[in-house]
């Protein structure tokens, strides 16, 4: 049986352009227990945040669904509808009774004509969108833990923004769903129209808005007289003004004479850093009374409040769970692989390991061998070349992991600016990523990074050993830590970058790289070696590594 997970619910339209509340469409294919193919949507169309599944989605079946193999569609809902239909009419997906969160998938009907005359008769449900996040971890774990905690935080699913359920290892009940709870934290980091212009955002950037505002509340000092201020005032998320307006509520308020919004002004730092703080409390406080209740053992923990790495280590570091594991796909791109792989996880109580590589649509595999010396990229590198790959699968999920990244020396702040702001036209406050091997990860971070799974996802922040900050001062950060990306030696689709990691450090002493995405900014992550090729050219790389060829565009100045 081939299983195909679909995240598709149609958007809302205002003044002829989409409002953006469903984003992120994506299909996934399983079968056996293992993934066969992701496709975010972006990623084949070449837009931002895609949301036109139904335009696209025959296209994208053909490969799989005209098989003679018995096919089941599992459909993820939405705040905005239950139904998927595609622009074509050949796939239907409607629900044939009330659509229960508890209920996790609930049955649906299915009217699917792959050639567009001859209906094929397939099962299909309905799964919650809640839960569909959390089960977008089980291809990364296998199954869960007896004794766990299940959790979902989002900006909004089906029927809430935050959901709890509890797995005994037998069966996973539902403790709660709600929109209540952690409402305004979330929404802080979405749609609060004074962050809006403390980062001159438009309204529709709120996908945008949570990195951005992670990264920069670091560079503030959560103030009381601040956090009173704006719990008086609801955070503001109900103001309808201008900024002029804002101004001079501030003004009043603490005797100031701003007249713009600056993001290099300390005030506006200190109100970012107010919002973390809120974020964190709030997630912290709202995980552990549920953890407390249950006496659960290990978290599982998805949706897009899993990407805020500052809260996910204040987890890690809180004594709570044995272990914390978050998922890759943690954004509405893992929807539907979420629901592929609790549906088979149904059938066998546990679905094959698989690596973040999923993203396999019409791309070449990883390469056995390559047509260049590793020695050749470690000299080129460490001359202060910047180097683009694209090897294999892409990543699934927002991060850039090693197959869609742009690598650079690590121990130069220059270097680091170069490539943030000036190739990819980042803002001044955007951390940027180092990768490490495991060997060197071992000596210069507690034991606590090398056992949890964040690292290998990018997904904490941790300090490095006053010994090794130099090594890494390209991208420490202002509050002294680095969100580091681990690869281990027996990752057999990382094989390159380890090789070229260790090479460095043996060679140099180069003890990390920067990495960041492989993209030009408001695009997504390149996928296809052309892509890759234009996008390298674009942006002004000096190499681009292609599966197994290394092409030279430029050479640098060496920088010592």
């Amino acid at each position: 049986m081939i299983t195909i997970g679909i995240y598709g619910i149609h958007d809302t339209m205002y003044k002829g352009k989409s409002t953006c509340a469903t984003h992120d469409h994506s299909i996934a294919v399983m079968k056996d227990g293992e993934i066969v193919t992701v496709v975010q949507l972006e990623r084949f169309t070449g837009v931002k945040h895609d949301n036109r599944l139904s335009v696209f989605i025959s296209s994208l079946l053909e490969k799989y669904a005209h098989t003679e193999e018995t096919v089941r569609f599992v459909s993820v809902n939405s705040f905005m509808g239950n139904s998927f239909i595609s622009s074509d009419g050949s796939l239907r997906i409607e629900p044939s009774g009330e659509i229960n969160v508890e209920n996790i998938v609930s049955p649906a009907m299915c009217r699917f004509y792959p050639d567009g005359l001859r209906r094929k008769y397939v099962e299909a449900q309905i799964m919650s969108h809640e839960f569909a996040h959390i089960a977008s971890i089980l291809p990364f774990v296998g199954d869960f833990q007896p004794e766990s905690l299940l959790v979902h935080i989002d900006g909004g699913a089906s029927e809430s923004i935050s959901s709890v359920w509890y797995y005994d290892g037998k069966t996973i009940q539902c403790l709660e769903y709600t929109w209540n709870k952690t409402k305004t934290a979330v929404n802080n980091f979405g749609i609060n129209p004074l962050v809006n212009f403390i980062l001159n955002h438009n309204p529709g950037d709120h996908l945008a808005s949570p990195g951005k505002l992670m990264g920069y509340s670091s560079y503030g000092t959560s103030r009381p007289d601040i956090a009173e201020w704006l719990k008086e005032n609801n955070w503001f998320l109900d103001f309808k003004g201008s900024k002029s307006k804002m101004l001079g509520i501030i003004n009043e308020r603490f005797d100031t004479h701003f007249d713009v919004f600056d993001s290099h002004n300390q005030f506006c730092m200190d109100i970012a850093s107010c919002i973390q703080d809120e974020f964190e409390e709030t997630i912290c406080s709202y995980i552990k009374y549920w953890a407390v209740q249950t006496g659960a053992k290990y978290l599982y923990y998805g949706g897009g409040a899993s990407l805020n790495i500052i809260t996910n280590t204040r987890l890690e570091q809180s004594g709570l769970f044995r272990k914390i594991y978050v998922t890759p796909a943690s954004n509405d791109s893992g929807l539907a692989l979420g629901a592929v792989a609790y549906l088979e996880w149904l059938d066998k109580k546990c679905v094959k390991l698989h690596s973040p590589f999923l993203n396999s649509f019409d791309v070449p595999t990883y390469p056995e061998s390559l047509s260049f010396s590793i020695e050749d990229v470690a000299d080129f590198v460490q001359a202060g070349n910047f180097v683009g790959i694209c090897m294999g699968a892409a990543e699934v999920g927002p991060r850039a992991l090693g197959h869609r990244s742009i690598i650079a020396r690590a121990d130069n702040v220059d270097l680091r600016k170069k490539v943030s702001e000036g190739i990819k036209k980042r803002e001044w406050y955007r951390p940027i990523a180092p990768v490490i091997a495991d060997i060197v990860a071992d000596a210069i971070f507690d034991d606590v990074v090398m056992e949890g799974n964040f690292a290998s996802y990018m997904m904490g922040q941790y300090r490095v050993k006053d010994e090794y900050v130099a090594g890494l001062k390209g991208v420490v950060h202002t509050d002294g830590s680095v969100r580091p990306q681990i690869v281990r030696s027996d990752d057999k689709e990382q094989s390159f970058l380890y090789s070229l990691l260790k090479m460095m450090y043996d060679k140099f002493g180069t003890i990390g790289l920067i990495n960041t995405s492989f993209n030009v900014r408001g695009k997504p992550i390149v996928h296809d070696p052309h892509d890759a090729f234009v996008v390298a050219q674009e942006i002004g790389l000096d190499g681009v590594i292609i599966n197994n060829q290394l092409i030279k565009l430029k050479q640098s100045v060496s920088i010592k």
